[in-house]
């Protein structure tokens, strides 16, 4: 059975590219990074606008407790049940938009595409990941990402680490 989800954040139903004042600049990325050992979490909290993901990371790959990230971004996410599409997300963002990443490209999506027929339609996904389920299925997860990410690392409450990231249309 497919899942799709949509979901137009700032959009009402239009998904109408890039109105909206970005609250992600590279401005408050640099304060963020000024801020290593000296600012706390609650601190980058007030500081940077908007939702917040926030997320443990014990014995994770960054030397950091907590891991808080805002995302500005249009994003599709595909998951493929062996090679086939099983579920659709996307989420569009007025604050950041996309040439490549559209409604119109959304709905071109179908249940039961092969990789390769997602990638006739969206071009080369940022990141794909591959796992076997216990059912022995594989699994693979396919994103592609256009907008702005600022992510704070956080370890025994200071922040010690922070990134700005921007990916674009080419």
């Amino acid at each position: 059975m497919m899942c799709s989800v949509l979901i137009l954040a700032l959009a009402g139903l239009s998904a109408s590219p890039g109105l909206a004042e970005p609250k992600l600049t590279k401005e408050l990325g640099e304060k963020v990074r000024s801020g290593i050992d000296k600012l706390t979490a609650q601190d980058v909290l007030k500081l940077v606008p908007g939702s917040v993901a926030i997320s443990s990371n014990k014995g994770g790959f960054v030397d950091a407790d907590l891991i808080l990230t805002w995302e500005e971004a249009t994003k599709f996410d595909v998951v493929l049940i062996n090679g086939k599409v099983a579920s659709i997300s996307a989420t569009f963002n007025d604050a950041f938009a996309s040439k490549s990443l559209t409604l119109e490209k959304f709905n071109q999506l179908k249940e039961g595409m092969t990789q390769d027929e997602v990638e006739q339609v969206l071009g080369k996904p940022n990141g794909v990941s591959s796992t076997t389920d216990n059912m022995k299925a594989t699994v693979t997860k396919c994103g592609w990402f256009q907008g702005r990410k600022l992510v704070a690392y956080v370890k025994d409450g200071k922040v010690n680490g922070s990134a700005f990231i921007v990916t674009t249309d080419k």
